[in-house]
């Protein structure tokens, strides 16, 4: 290994790590993009793990089916999970991942093979952007996507996210309610 390859092991792993890379953003947003940069400065190496890749022909068409995408995820998790069982370095996972329960199954796989797990956002692109960009995805779904987003920064939001949604967004009422609760007889 020459000393090139030396600074670049260092500035690209964690140690001896190998590298998980979770993408988040809205469809459209350029995931793939990233991904593929990503991939680029590994030379090339590595795997960039989709669902979408479910949804393509072997002629590269993609044949969206909203009924399919339950085995599409557990697809690209099965996936996820043997790439992590041979050690690929880096592994990308392009998916939205709007909610930090759609990333914890990849997370809770990076620490069981012991990866160096990192989350990557995509630009904030307005709904109105996005859907010029690309027609073909509804107005109202990427609007709903928006809204439902949810920040995660580290291993940590994703694994001990402890409320469901919706007492998050009403916390202060479901607060009230139990107490109240909790001092009526």
């Amino acid at each position: 290994m020459n000393r090139r390859q030396k600074k670049r092991k260092i500035y690209l792993g964690f140690g001896d790590w190998p590298d998980l890379f979770i993408l988040r953003g809205l469809p459209g947003s350029k995931k793939s993009q990233l991904a593929r940069k990503i991939q680029a400065r590994y030379g090339h190496t590595g795997l960039i793990l989709s669902t979408d890749d479910y949804f393509k022909d072997k002629n590269g068409n993609f044949n969206f089916d909203y009924s399919q995408l339950g085995p599409a995820h557990a697809w690209n998790r099965d996936r996820a999970e043997e790439a992590m069982r041979n050690r690929v370095h880096p592994i990308i996972i392009d998916n939205c991942n709007i909610r930090r329960r759609h990333m914890k199954p990849y997370v809770q796989m990076g620490l069981e093979y012991v990866y160096y797990i990192r989350f990557m956002e995509t630009p904030n692109y307005s709904v109105d952007e996005l859907h010029e960009r690309y027609p073909e995805i509804d107005k109202q779904d990427l609007h709903r996507k928006k809204r439902n987003y949810e920040p995660a920064k580290t291993v940590y939001d994703v694994l001990y996210d402890i409320y469901p949604a919706r007492r998050r967004v009403i916390n202060g009422h479901w607060r009230r309610r139990r107490a109240r609760r909790c001092f009526t007889k």
